[in-house]
């Protein structure tokens, strides 16, 4: 009982691994696959984050200017990050690891909803979300998009649970 318990984890685990390994991967080679991720960070993003981490009051001031039609707020978080010493890189890959956020919280609205299918097919569809090609392209070039999105999921997980009582 106990080993099969372990086999079923342990293969699980190992397809969670191979596709977050190849999202590691992704980002690495630059990986693009929406072809417009890396333009939104290298025009409007990157130099917002970088304006906001050396003169934040004048940045926020002449936000407009920047071209950029996103609230600034998540912006403003990066920039605490590059204003500490981060370089741009390890901010993109802390943003990569924090998307997982979206595949976790999908798992978990999928149980509430669906309680009466095996937990094990339902975390294989949440593991499909990692062949997206648009939630690949948005972890690996950081975007208020997916940062919405998982906000967005947990405030459905929220409503799920609060439906459950």
């Amino acid at each position: 009982m106990i080993e099969s318990f372990f086999s079923k984890f342990n293969k699980y685990l190992i397809i969670f691994l191979l596709l977050y390994l190849s999202l590691v991967f992704g980002f690495f080679i630059d990986e693009n696959l929406n072809f417009g991720a890396i333009e939104d960070w290298l025009r409007t993003d990157k130099p917002v984050i970088e304006a906001l981490s050396k003169d934040f009051k004048k940045t926020l001031l002449s936000y407009e200017s920047f071209g950029h039609r996103h609230s600034p707020f998540y912006l403003i978080f990066l920039s605490f990050f590059h204003k500490l010493g981060f370089s741009l890189d390890i901010i993109r890959f802390l943003h990569l690891n924090f998307s997982i956020l979206l595949i976790y919280f999908f798992y978990k609205c999928l149980t509430l909803k669906f309680n009466h299918i095996d937990k094990n097919i339902l975390l294989l569809v949440s593991f499909s979300l990692f062949l997206s090609p648009t939630f690949r392209s948005l972890s690996i070039w950081p975007s208020t998009r997916i940062i919405g999105t998982i906000f967005f999921v947990i405030s459905i997980y929220e409503f799920l649970k609060y439906q459950k009582f």
